[in-house]
């Protein structure tokens, strides 16, 4: 029960990796290896994670990603989704500053549509991971990962192998402004409040 996670990174603008109060967008193309338990043939898998920085080593990260397989079986047409929040730390004092590794933790849903024999079966599992990713700027990302994707139910197995780019934001935030008094005659005494530059 192991997510692998791997990236890449190049951020010459600053030494922390995040700044609080950041967030993200992740797309992704996953391959899917999925357990035999599953009866599906394995192939690819479109994915998107947003995510929210806590701090220069953590954030929390939601991912969603769906694919399109056929039964091992047959031909049947299966729909399989999958939907996890984890979290992630980031390592510090690497040898470089542009590449990072990383370590996740967290819950997972699978949803699986077999139109042709089983039905619809939702379970409950988790993922882990370790990773890196590369800093091409202070907020782009390249990343590559490794999931292991562990459900209670039926001890169902995946290993998923993903890629993609990572978009960093500033969150806005309001200007501040500080207001001096300014006299403006010197003989009534009369002020005048101005922005301090």
């Amino acid at each position: 029960m192991s997510v692998f996670l791997v990236g890449v990174n190049v951020y010459a603008d600053s030494p922390n990796l995040y700044d609080a109060d950041q967030y993200y967008i992740a797309p992704g193309i996953a391959y899917d290896h999925f357990s035999d338990k599953r009866g599906l043939k394995n192939g690819a898998m479109a994915n998107l994670s947003a995510g929210i920085v806590l701090s220069d080593e953590l954030s929390i990260d939601a991912f969603y990603g769906q694919a399109a397989s056929t039964q091992q079986s047959g031909d049947a047409t299966t729909r399989f989704y999958m939907y996890s929040a984890s979290i992630i730390y980031h390592m510090q004092n690497t040898p470089s500053d542009r590449y990072h590794p990383y370590i996740m933790l967290g819950m997972a849903v699978t949803n699986q549509e077999d139109h042709e024999s089983v039905g619809n079966t939702t379970l409950l599992g988790t993922t882990a991971g370790i990773g890196a990713e590369y800093f091409v700027n202070s907020s782009i990302r390249i990343f590559t990962d490794i999931r292991n994707l562990y459900t209670f139910s039926g001890g169902k197995n995946d290993v998923i192998v993903n890629a993609g780019l990572k978009f960093l934001f500033d969150v806005p935030h309001e200007k501040e402004i500080s207001l001096e008094p300014i006299k403006t005659d010197g003989v009534s005494g009369f002020y005048q409040l101005q922005e301090r530059a």
